[in-house]
């Protein structure tokens, strides 16, 4: 009996240090489970704040327009070239409307004589030839959806 009760603790005993080595790696996994979940906790949790930062910071760039260099005043002899220009800037960029005398500046009307160009917020509209027509007040209107600023120059054409 003695023989039979130490092969059943033999046995016992491997079966306990098997038993162990099982639990032993249940807990390894269930760790590296825990650290898997805890990481993409904190990966979600990240990508959460850092989309909201970039909200901010989207918010924070947004700027309503302004003319950082406004229209001036010039007097040109008839039959000379001018050229008016400012520079706007805004976030979102701002759609720029020239006007002369509070109309709408239609550049199609006479595209011989004028030409417009707007490039990175520098609007710059080119009169060739002046005339007495050409003169009178340019007003430049710049809209956003954040809200609009305006900026007047006048055009004086002195006759020979």
């Amino acid at each position: 009996m003695a023989a039979d009760e130490e092969y059943h603790r033999e046995k016992w005993t491997w079966f306990g240090n098997e038993a162990e080595r099982v639990e032993m790696d249940v807990i390894r996994n269930q760790h590296v489970l825990r650290s898997h979940v805890d990481k993409m906790a904190l990966r979600r949790q990240a990508e959460k704040k850092k989309s909201a930062h970039m909200k901010y910071l989207e918010k924070l760039s947004q700027k309503a327009p302004d003319f950082a260099v406004p229209l001036r005043a010039h007097t040109v002899w008839e039959g000379m070239t001018v050229i008016l220009s400012c520079s706007v800037q805004g976030c979102p960029p701002p759609k720029v409307e020239w006007y002369k005398d509070g109309e709408p500046l239609i550049i199609s009307s006479r595209p011989w004589n004028y030409s417009l160009q707007e490039n990175f917020g520098l609007s710059v509209l080119e009169i060739r030839r002046c005339s007495p027509e050409d003169a009178g007040e340019y007003k430049v209107v710049a809209r956003s959806a954040l809200g609009e600023a305006t900026t007047f120059g006048t055009l004086v054409v002195n006759c020979e």
